[in-house]
């Protein structure tokens, strides 16, 4: 089930061509046809968003943000252990260049 549904119902993938063919048909219920619609254009803003920071010469924007490191180092230190805390990966000090 969907947690973040009251309805209970289950989610799944709903492909885009599917979610097109929902908004612009007549014979859907107009509930159905808005949540197509709002999904959509939630769907191309996400493309947009990502597409930006793939063009994009700079780091994520994730990175930037100073709590991500701080929430990364427990789910680092599960994944690979304490001692390998001491030095990324690559043997850079860059801790920006770290990855999981």
């Amino acid at each position: 089930m969907c947690n973040q549904h009251q309805s209970k119902t289950m989610c799944h993938f709903v492909p885009g061509y599917i979610l097109e063919n929902i908004a612009n048909s007549e014979a859907i219920p107009d509930k159905a046809r808005q949540a197509a619609i709002t999904t959509l254009s939630a769907d191309q803003g996400f493309r947009e968003q990502r597409m930006k920071v793939l063009a994009s010469d700079g780091p994520p924007a994730t990175l930037r943000d100073p709590n991500v490191p701080a929430a990364q180092t427990p789910i680092r230190t599960a994944l690979v252990g304490p001692t390998a805390m001491a030095q990324p990966p690559d043997g850079t000090t860059n801790k920006a260049s770290w990855h999981l």
